[in-house]
């Protein structure tokens, strides 16, 4: 006989109940509606963060003159605007 590493070998308990497919696609399609419930609030926090900072931003750069020109200064700006969004969004909504 050759030599099975013991992570491939499957115990089976001969008192187990067989599950049945009905159980295990039941269990499927919550794990799904729990994945899309939870991507769509990522997804409403991320434009919540964008809009936050985009406002942060704007107050922060509306007396520069050459705002539309990207430049270390305006660059830096937006980072820190994202990231003060970032920390009240947290604060508001823990795990986010």
């Amino acid at each position: 006989m050759r030599h099975v590493p013991g992570s491939f070998v499957v115990k089976v308990d001969a008192e187990a109940r067989p599950v049945r497919a009905e159980v295990l696609m039941g269990q499927m399609h919550r794990a799904i509606a729990r994945e899309e419930a939870e991507r769509q609030k990522r997804d409403r926090f991320a434009s919540t963060l964008v809009i936050a900072a985009s406002i942060i931003a704007g107050v922060r750069l509306a007396r520069e003159p050459d705002i539309g020109r990207p430049s270390p200064r305006v660059a830096s700006v937006i980072a820190d605007s994202i990231t003060l969004a970032r920390a009240i969004l947290d604060r508001i909504v823990p795990g986010s």
